[in-house]
């Protein structure tokens, strides 16, 4: 049951990935997007508390509110790098979460990988990391690019941070539902308004079509959001994300096939490595 939670979790988060790349590259305006994340973010650590409800402190409420922060600049620090640099380098940059992660979990829930499991997680979360690096065909650097870096690194820590922070305030909690008919619901909500509110100033045509991508596009980071909370609470934090450094590589074989990117022989090569590394953390 808990692997089958993380394999759904990771096939969500590829599948939210690609869907978010694609919506930047084609209407990433930052405005509209940063109302949404904000929204979504308050909201998420309104959860939090209430979640806790029956532990009520101001501990829990500050924890909530702070973890909370943390989800609003991991979001809005992706969304800006996304506009600045190319996919697979922000993708790669989010699975450094992995080393903060097991840090975190190393030193607060004692949680420790044998030495075939640390070995394991440095290939997997470098190869994702050095894919996503090569993908890149660009031959210049300028000053979009480090702010893209930096902003990328930002979001990093602000998502290990918050990530962590909702999996320790609910992991004695079986709160799987509430979290993804929350999730579902706010992404549906807020895509909705903002489409209507685009389409009043841009006459976008609203037929079944966009509000099937509109209920696509909610539905895989909700599933992808609740089901690596629920897999926290079944198990170990650190193995739920060492499967999450899965998804800059799932990545680059979806933008194989659905982008028709492709890739060099070292690519498939790092693609193996990172599989290899996988099953060394189950060892």
């Amino acid at each position: 049951m808990y692997y089958l939670v993380i394999i759904i979790s990771v096939i969500s988060y590829v599948a939210s990935n690609l869907l978010f790349a694609k919506h930047i590259r084609q209407q990433g305006t930052f405005l509209v997007n940063f109302y949404r994340t904000v929204s979504l973010t308050i909201i998420m650590s309104g959860l939090l508390f209430f979640a806790n409800f029956s532990h009520f402190s101001l501990h829990y409420l500050g924890l909530s509110v702070l973890f909370g922060f943390c989800g609003v600049i991991y979001f809005l620090s992706h969304l800006k790098a996304y506009q600045f640099l190319p996919a697979g380098i922000v993708s790669s940059i989010i699975s450094l979460e992995s080393i903060v992660v097991i840090v975190l979990s190393y030193f607060l829930y004692s949680e420790q990988l044998t030495l075939y499991g640390y070995i394991g997680a440095l290939l997997l979360i470098f190869s994702g990391i050095l894919l996503g690096c090569f993908k890149s065909n660009h031959s210049h650097l300028d000053t979009r690019w480090y702010l893209g870096i930096l902003l990328a690194f930002i979001g990093m820590l602000g998502g290990a941070f918050w990530g962590f922070g909702f999996a320790y305030l609910s992991r004695e909690l079986d709160i799987f539902t509430g979290v993804f008919l929350s999730e579902l619901s706010i992404f549906l909500i807020l895509s909705t308004f903002i489409l209507l509110f685009k389409s009043l100033r841009k006459n976008i045509i609203l037929d079944k079509k966009v509000f099937g991508n509109i209920f696509i596009s909610s539905f895989a980071p909700a599933l992808a959001t609740s089901m690596f909370f629920y897999s926290t609470v079944l198990g170990d934090i650190s193995v739920s994300i060492l499967f999450l450094s899965l998804v800059p590589i799932l990545l680059s074989i979806s933008s194989y096939f659905i982008f028709n990117e492709k890739l060099h022989w070292y690519q498939w090569l790092l693609i193996i490595v990172g599989f290899i590394g996988l099953l060394f953390v189950n060892l």
